[in-house]
C-alpha cells in the first residue's frame, strides 16, 4: 500500500512536466500557474509557458516564470479571470473562459480565446490561441452590416418619400377623374369625355408601375 502511494505520488509531482512537454511544441498558447494556497487567489504563480504562448503575446513569456500572477500578468487583476483560474484549482472542474481582450507592458494588446483546466498539486493549465484576427474581421463584418442596414434605411425612406409624392397623388388623380366621369359624363363632350378618361388610365397605370417598381426596391415583399 506504502508503495502504491509513493508511486502515486510521483506520478502526481511528474504531471506539470508530462503537460510541458505535450504542450511545448504544439502550436497552441500553453501557461502553467500554480495556486500556492488554496485559499487565497493572490497566490497564484506563474510557472511555465510554451513557445507558442510567447509568439501570441508578442513577448519572452520565460522571463517572467515564477513571478506571482499579479507580476507576470498585472491586468489580469482588474477582472474576474484570477478568481476563475483559482475555482478551477480548488473545484477540480475545467472551465472554458471564452474571449478576453488583454495587454500590458510586456504582451501587446489582443484577443485571446481562453481554456483553463486543473492538474495535480493545484496546478493550472491555461491553453490559449491569439483569436486577433477573428475579431478584427468580425467587427469588419459588423461594421459593413450597420452600414448596409444604414443604407437600407434611407433607401426605405426615399422609397416613402417617392409613394408619397408619385404613387398617392397618380391615385388620388385617377380617383378623382373616374369620380368626374361617373358624376358629369354625360354631360362632357365626347372629346373632354375621351381626355377625362385617358387622364384616369394613364394615372392608374402609372400608380401600379410606380408600386410594382417600389415592391421590388424593397426586395419583392
Amino acid at each position: 500500500m506504502s508503495h502504491s502511494k509513493n508511486t502515486d505520488s510521483a506520478l502526481a509531482n511528474d504531471i506539470p512536466q508530462v503537460t510541458r512537454a505535450i504542450f511545448a511544441k504544439m502550436n497552441i498558447g500553453f501557461i502553467l500557474h500554480r495556486l500556492e494556497e488554496l485559499a487565497d487567489t493572490a497566490s497564484l504563480r506563474f510557472v511555465y509557458a510554451n513557445q507558442a504562448a510567447s509568439k501570441y503575446t508578442g513577448t519572452d513569456l520565460s522571463k517572467l516564470f515564477g513571478k506571482p500572477l499579479s507580476e507576470a500578468f498585472p491586468e489580469l487583476t482588474k477582472t474576474d479571470v484570477p478568481e476563475i483560474f483559482a475555482e478551477v484549482v480548488r473545484s477540480g472542474e475545467a472551465r472554458n473562459i471564452g474571449a478576453i481582450e488583454y495587454s500590458d507592458e510586456n504582451v501587446k494588446k489582443a484577443y485571446f480565446s481562453v481554456k483553463a483546466f486543473p492538474l495535480a498539486n493545484q496546478f493550472l493549465g491555461v491553453v490559449f490561441e491569439n483569436i486577433s484576427a477573428q475579431k478584427e474581421l468580425e467587427g469588419l463584418v459588423k461594421k459593413y452590416t450597420e452600414q448596409i442596414r444604414d443604407k437600407n434605411r434611407q433607401l426605405e425612406n426615399l422609397l416613402s418619400q417617392i409613394y408619397n409624392d408619385v404613387s398617392v397623388p397618380l391615385r388620388k388623380m385617377h380617383a378623382s377623374s373616374t369620380a368626374l366621369l361617373e358624376r358629369a359624363g354625360d354631360k362632357l363632350a365626347d372629346n373632354d369625355r375621351d381626355v377625362v378618361q385617358e387622364m384616369a388610365d394613364r394615372a392608374r397605370k402609372l400608380a401600379e408601375r410606380t408600386d410594382e417598381l417600389l415592391r421590388i426596391a424593397r426586395g419583392g415583399e
